[in-house]
């Protein structure tokens, strides 16, 4: 008897269980007069959880959290209109306003668009009480703001920092530095072969036994040569500061071959999207630029890749390669994940050059030729060329950009296929002859 009540326990611990953790996991609210299923997600700023009463959660990947308790955690005040549900964040530098379901955003009152589902939402909680709070998007606000963001698969949380990099003991210092190979570049090379060298630097790690070998990093604290590449960067920015007064063109001109920046979305610590048998976005992104790096070149473009293995890449340091290289082109590789398990197909983005100012080509063009030639190859979905001036990637390169989101990790059915070589080699013709539409019609 005794044992028959052990393996009663058992089982019913074993039912039990996963069901209470997945559901520990879920939060149910209320979005636009719509009872949802979202997942719960932690968020950390400059190394401390971030404390609310209203949990934040993830929605198409987009990390959303209570509007006052984020800015403050930022250092910044908010202000709120009733009149039209807007609210002004605002820090030393920098002044947002943004309005509920719109995505029309102010930065610096300069009039910009962010991405639909990046737009502020009245969500309904039902506890810890009945409460209406407003949601903003992490990433946003905080890149905005110039911090640095990236997400911990393993824990379900976000973390943000916004603390100036500080060095740590000489003798660590040395030894991170000496984990990579240090980045120099020769004044009277080009630009482009600049930016290999930087490229290459940055996707450089020691290898054991074919898995990488990162050095050991303490949180807030980067190397003497990550800091020289940053000060790089922020150079690179102030160089590519919005134009008053600009000329738009509808074509391209090239300075001898087309150049093109490749970038595979996410990798190493940066996951990226996650199905559910926990195949991660990290990885057919990669495998999608090494294949596409391999026909453009047959082609004879010239290709740079911001990462061509498992290493994690700054968004800023991705806009800062291509910056750097002069090149024509900029391509982010992505997949798609969403909560809504039926969402499916192809999505494309570009930054406009009406809302983006150091843009001084017409953006949306290029997007229109990846999409409609992806689509075209392998009979997916289309959900159309939109307007994503709101990514650091693509406004954040001063040349033609696009962001291709090339399916869903989420749905089932094209997970199945992405995980088919066979499929992967469709969506790399169709994003090839996409790029060579593009050049064809708008590169003189």
């Amino acid at each position: 008897m005794k044992y028959k009540r052990i393996i009663l326990f058992v089982f019913i611990i074993s039912i039990f269980i996963p069901t209470n953790i997945y559901a520990n996991n879920v939060l149910n609210i209320k979005i636009d007069n719509k009872n949802m299923q979202v997942n719960k997600v932690n968020v950390k700023v400059d190394g401390e959880i971030l404390k609310v009463d209203y949990t934040a959660y993830t929605i198409d990947g987009r990390t959303f959290v209570p509007i006052r308790e984020l800015t403050e955690s930022l250092g910044a005040k908010v202000s709120w209109d009733n009149k039209t549900n807007s609210a002004t964040i605002e820090n030393k530098k920098q002044s947002i306003k943004m309005k509920i379901d719109s995505d029309v955003i102010y930065i610096d009152n300069v009039k910009n668009t962010i991405s639909k589902d990046s737009i502020p939402k009245f969500a309904t909680y039902s506890t810890p009480k009945y409460e209406t709070k407003t949601m903003v998007p992490l990433r946003f606000l905080s890149e905005t703001f110039g911090y640095s963001v990236f997400w911990d698969q393993e824990s379900q949380t976000a973390i943000v920092t916004t603390k100036e990099a500080k060095l740590i003991s000489q003798e660590t210092s040395e030894s991170k530095t000496n984990d990579k190979k240090e980045i120099k570049v020769d004044s009277k090379t080009s630009g482009k072969e600049n930016s290999q060298k930087k490229a290459a630097a940055l996707t450089i790690n020691d290898t054991k036994n074919g898995i990488i070998v990162k050095p050991k990093k303490t949180d807030g604290f980067r190397s003497e040569n990550e800091l020289k590449q940053m000060k790089e960067l922020d150079k690179a920015e102030q160089l590519v500061e919005p134009q008053k007064k600009r000329n738009i063109s509808k074509t391209l001109k090239k300075k001898g071959k087309v150049t093109i920046v490749l970038d595979a979305g996410h990798g190493g610590k940066d996951s990226g999207g996650l199905s559910k048998d926990g195949y991660m976005e990290k990885v057919p992104t990669l495998k999608v630029a090494k294949r596409l790096s391999e026909k453009l070149k047959g082609k004879g473009y010239e290709v740079i890749m911001t990462r061509d293995s498992d290493v994690y890449i700054e968004l800023l340091d991705r806009a800062g390669i291509s910056n750097d290289s002069e090149a024509e082109l900029f391509l982010s590789i992505h997949f798609n994940c969403s909560v809504n398990t039926e969402a499916s197909g192809v999505e494309t983005f570009y930054a406009s050059e009406k809302t983006v100012g150091i843009k001084s080509v017409e953006q949306k063009p290029f997007a229109q030729e990846i999409q409609k030639a992806v689509i075209s190859v392998t009979g997916a979905k289309s959900r159309g060329a939109k307007d994503g001036s709101s990514y650091l990637v693509l406004n954040k390169t001063n040349t033609v950009a696009a962001l291709v989101e090339l399916g869903f990790l989420s749905n089932l059915e094209e997970l199945d296929k992405i995980k088919d070589d066979e499929y992967i080699d469709k969506l790399v013709e169709g994003v090839y002859q996409g790029i060579n539409n593009y050049v064809d019609k708008y590169v003189e």
